[in-house]
């Protein structure tokens, strides 16, 4: 019989010693005792030798040999899901932050043009007129602005005048997306245009006897053929967007 299943109160302690191991889960008394059938060791609480936690051979070895084999099938699908949801996550984002900076470079060229205007009529009394509509195919640089980009400086073959942009000091530095267009007239000319921004129409009749402008930039930076246009007009500061996002 192992000395485990033998009972150790027979024969007399000679010796005792106890070792814990508290932080490896053991606690351990062994005693030496004397009895007939001999001095022998037995261990008190001999299943504590075992630390707390501590994994059985068989489950180590298979997890060995799973960690051998790689990724489960499950596991790839959900990464190469996780992957995808993020990728998108970046496109939608990245799309985003190209359309609000294209969309700030028409901002800002119409604010110069408004500029521009205010300062040819603080010299000649009028506001000057460039273009002969504010759509397509009649912008500048591009007649028909899409997904790309236009140097700005060369003859406008579709403005009122070839060099009307150059007597309006607006020349930006770098291509534009978007396309340019400003009607202008006198007192005696009023606005004959209709600007609709949003599906609601832009009530232009304050403009009515007096000196007047419309300022447009539209835009099809993605190329689906939906433009994005930027408003500025002379009796107001507000700049409208018409499309935002298109």
């Amino acid at each position: 019989m192992p000395c485990s299943e033998r009972p150790c109160s027979t024969g007399p302690a000679l010796a005792v010693r106890r070792a814990r191991a508290p932080e490896r889960g053991l606690n351990l008394t062994v005693s030496l005792r004397v009895g007939a059938v001999g001095p022998r060791w037995c261990a008190a609480a001999w299943p504590s030798l075992v630390p707390r936690g501590l994994l059985r051979y068989r489950d180590i070895v298979g997890r060995r040999i799973r960690i051998g084999q790689g990724f489960t099938l499950i596991e790839a699908m959900v990464v190469v899901l996780v992957t995808g949801i993020l990728a998108a996550l970046a496109i939608v984002a990245y799309q985003k932050w190209t359309r609000t900076a294209r969309l700030g470079e028409a901002r800002d060229l119409v604010g110069h043009i408004r500029t521009a205007e205010e300062s040819y009529r603080a010299e000649t009394g009028n506001y000057l007129n460039v273009s002969k509509a504010l759509t397509p195919p009649q912008m500048y640089p591009a007649p028909t602005p899409g997904a790309f980009k236009t140097a700005w400086g060369a003859a406008c073959a579709v403005c009122v005048n070839p060099d009307a942009w150059s007597w309006l000091t607006v020349a930006p530095a770098n291509p534009v997306w978007y396309g340019y267009a400003v009607m202008a007239g006198t007192s005696s000319t009023p606005p004959s245009m209709t600007v609709t921004v949003n599906g609601a129409a832009v009530d232009l009749s304050s403009m009515t006897g007096q000196p007047w402008y419309v300022v447009s930039a539209m835009g099809d930076t993605n190329g689906d053929g939906i433009f994005t246009t930027v408003y500025g007009f002379s009796n107001t500061n507000q700049i409208m967007v018409d499309r935002e996002g298109e």
